[in-house]
């Protein structure tokens, strides 16, 4: 069991450690430094154009300012690649103190330097990095032996427990001898060979001995690899062959299936499910096949790792569970057949009808999710019984300027929805559909698609799941896509107490009734980011859904972690003043609406909005007027944290605890 780590910073907040965190760090006057950011970041945290679920999502950080470069390490394991260019060089004494900030820390945590070579000169710029090793890309026009360096470093970084000890990534080669398999293994361990790369190779033409044993042999070496599978005509007929395949899922190794086949197969290995499949051609990309094949040992190295610490921060004293980086099978489930215990598995989640099979065959296990786990039911379709939950988000700066900070953020919201959705709730959303950067819309009907194709007739969620009470961009999605899933609400305007009132300020006040109507309705209230200029409201819509929020005492969850109004109403609980936007200061940005709107207040009777005393009266808040079923600490840990995984694990958890008086309202 992985050992977890909870930190208490020094202003008093509790940390949850992640396994692993990787940094990239470039001067803002590199010209590629995005560019080579972008594929490190797309390769192991989050590839726009590929399903979240098949993502490794390792969290990747960018800096590219020296005093940005300076961020609290929160995370067991921590790579920091530094691209060292001639602007990074020639700005050495600005990034002197990030270089001397790492280079202190690493003999506290395990922080592993690794510069990057982009300049002739970049060797001797720090003395702090004279001695390391460095990686050399060819030019900036290839980038394979870049990525097979980020690749081996990750591994080795995730695999190794002391820092100086060299570890080799051991791969075993599963072929068929009267195939074009052979060739295929013989041309991988050349390419291998020619790049100088760690990998240490099991290939059985070179490595058993003459008097050796073949199945002892080959045995022993699949314990400690990742198999390589070569699927070339005739593997599956082949008995050495499948019993390789068996053996690496008795021993729970990563499986690589490259696919080759020239005429087919007569019969495919039943035992060959749920393995990651590379599709070759007869010119074979040897670079995309290691890369792929290491990118694969590491997703499931992490996701063990992560979700054996994130579990044990919830449940240190729980052992009953068994986590698997593949969905379960009939045969690698039949291995722990007595065992009385839940198997926790990747998403996507199974399918009812491969649920009843399982089930049905292992009656004493529960198969989840991560998530799922801590809600400690396997009847997720219905455990929160169409309960109203509203999302109240705007981008922010940070989420705009930084395309990290924006896939993180979209990550979050993919991944709590997915979960909601599974778990039930009825989501809400009045905001914007179209935002600059990240359709919110889209992430919710594409979530609603997939969770209703997995559903049976008997669970399957109603039309009605998703309902908007307003649409002010309904003209970029077609309305006949959305009706499928949705209700399409709508909202009369209001008009003013005298027809001279602009626009604008009809306009703010008919925001002013949505939110209020939208807090009415739900149970449930979630935040994140919220603009503090260029709103349409009365004030910004973030912090006038939380007021709401709290007026109609709904559960509230508050995501601190990509800035904006959110983080700031966190700081004014916190009794910490950071920015201090939240000030009157946000009527002199608009002075001719506020003027407008003092003029309508007065002739109204109504209250005048006054930001300092709204700061104030949030400054006396409490985490237990939050009314989330969370504990003060665990609050302070969603408040800060960006990990996805662990955002929708406290906010379920919470939605547990307080299922019971969700339920009677």
């Amino acid at each position: 069991m992985v050992k977890t780590e909870v930190m208490t910073r020094q202003d008093g907040m509790i940390e949850f450690e992640r396994p692993l965190e990787i940094r990239v760090y470039w001067d803002s006057g590199f010209a590629h430094g995005q560019e080579y950011a972008n594929l490190i970041f797309q390769h192991f945290s989050r590839n726009e154009g590929v399903s979240v679920e098949y993502n490794l999502g390792i969290p990747v950080y960018f800096f590219n300012t020296p005093d940005s470069g300076i961020k609290h390490i929160q995370s067991q394991i921590t790579i920091c690649f530094l691209f060292l260019d001639d602007s990074f060089v020639i700005n050495n004494k600005k990034w002197n103190k990030t270089i001397e900030f790492l280079s202190q820390v690493r003999t506290e945590k395990k922080v592993y330097i690794i510069p990057v070579k982009f300049s002739d000169v970049a060797f001797c710029a720090f003395s702090q990095l004279a001695l390391l090793n460095f990686i050399i890309p060819e030019d900036k026009t290839k980038n394979d032996k870049f990525l097979l360096a980020v690749a081996y470093t990750i591994y080795a970084c995730l695999f190794n427990g002391d820092k100086q000890n060299k570890i080799s990534i051991p791969l075993f080669l599963s072929h068929c001898k009267k195939s074009e398999g052979l060739r295929v293994c013989r041309n991988i361990k050349k390419y291998i060979s020619d790049n100088k790369s760690p990998i240490s190779l099991f290939f059985d033409e070179n490595d058993i001995d003459f008097g050796e044993k073949f199945d002892i042999k080959i045995e022993d070496s699949i314990k400690n690899s990742t198999l390589v599978i070569i699927y070339s005509d005739g593997y599956s007929n082949r008995e050495f062959c499948k019993r390789e395949v068996l053996y690496a899922k008795q021993n729970e190794r990563p499986i690589v299936l490259i696919e080759y086949l020239q005429n087919g197969e007569d019969r495919l290995f039943p035992y060959l499910g749920n393995t990651k499949i590379i599709k070759i051609e007869k010119n074979i990309n040897y670079f995309k096949l290691i890369f792929e094949v290491l990118k694969e040992s590491i997703r499931i190295e992490y996701f063990k790792k992560k979700n054996t610490t994130l579990i044990s921060y919830f449940y240190p004293q729980n052992v009953n569970y068994k986590i698997i980086p593949y969905a379960p099978e009939l045969l690698t489930v039949s291995f722990r057949k007595d065992k009385k215990e839940t198997i926790i598995y990747p998403n996507p989640l199974l399918g009812n009808e491969e649920l009843k099979i399982l089930q049905f065959q292992f009656p004493n296990k529960k198969f989840l999710t991560p998530i799922l786990y801590v809600t400690s039911s396997t009847n997720y379709a219905s455990l929160l019984n169409k309960i109203s939950v509203s999302f109240s988000i705007s981008e922010t700066e940070e989420i705009k300027r930084s395309p990290d900070v924006l896939f993180r953020s979209s990550e979050v919201l993919t991944n709590i929805s997915r979960y909601l959705i599974a778990c039930g709730a009825k989501i809400i959303y009045s905001g914007n559909l179209v935002y600059e950067k990240f359709n919110f819309l889209d992430t919710l009907m594409n979530q609603f698609v997939s969770y209703k194709q997995w559903l049976d007739n008997e669970n399957r969620i109603s039309t009605d799941f998703f309902e908007y009470i307003y649409i002010d961009s309904i003209n970029d999605i077609p309305k006949s896509k959305m009706a499928e899933i949705s209700t399409i609400g709508s909202l009369t305007p209001i008009k003013a107490v005298k027809t001279h009132f602009s626009n604008e300020l009809n306009l703010a006040l008919s925001y002013t009734k949505l939110r209020d109507e939208v807090a009415a309705k739900v149970k449930v209230s979630i935040f994140i980011g919220g603009k503090y200029d260029f709103y349409s409201g009365v004030m910004p819509g973030v912090l006038e859904e939380f007021l709401k929020a709290v007026e109609h005492k709904n559960s509230i969850y508050l995501i601190g972690a990509f800035g904006g109004i959110t983080s700031e109403i966190i700081d004014l609980i916190s009794n910490r003043r950071i920015k201090g936007v939240i000030n009157n200061n946000l009527i002199k940005t608009k002075e001719t609406f506020y003027k407008e709107l003092n003029d309508y207040q007065t002739e109204s009777h109504k209250e005048k909005i006054d930001f300092d005393k709204i700061a104030k009266t949030i400054g006396t808040f409490k985490t237990t007027l939050l009314r989330n079923g969370l504990t003060e600490e665990e609050n302070s840990v969603l408040f800060q944290t960006d990990d996805p995984e662990l955002i929708s694990y406290l906010i379920l958890k919470g939605l547990k605890k307080r299922l019971k008086v969700l339920q009677k309202r």
